[in-house]
């Protein structure tokens, strides 16, 4: 038993590993998608001032629902790896009280042994 909750710990390291280099990736994406909106509109007012075409309000909008859009994925997916290492948690618990009744258990056993014949090792 021991060596499969070796097993265990290790694809739940692996994994929380995982989550934590995705939450990282989507937290970069999201200061990139930050500062893009930013410098959009810099770029938007430079050009209004020298009588240069600019996306219109609705193509912007546009850009911008499609930016959200993309934030809404990635928090579904953030909730979604949440989700997954509650469940992971779950598990290992499960798997701890398991071991803990099994171990409860044979020292019972082995209690019950000795009470049966003492004086014997």
């Amino acid at each position: 038993m021991a060596e499969r909750e070796r097993a265990a710990g290790e694809r739940e390291a692996v994994a929380d590993e995982r989550e934590h280099h995705a939450d990282a990736r989507e937290d970069a994406a999201d200061a990139r998608e930050d500062r893009l909106a930013v410098w959009e509109e810099q770029v938007d007012e430079r050009a209004r001032r020298v009588g240069a075409s600019v996306p219109s309000l609705r193509e912007r909008s546009y850009e911008a629902l499609a930016r959200s859009q993309d934030l809404i994925t990635a928090s579904r997916r953030r909730l979604q790896r949440v989700e997954a290492r509650l469940h992971r948690d779950d598990a290992r618990d499960e798997r701890e009280q398991r071991v803990i009744e099994h171990e409860s258990a044979a020292s019972l056993a082995r209690q019950a042994e000795e009470d049966r014949h003492p004086g014997r090792d």
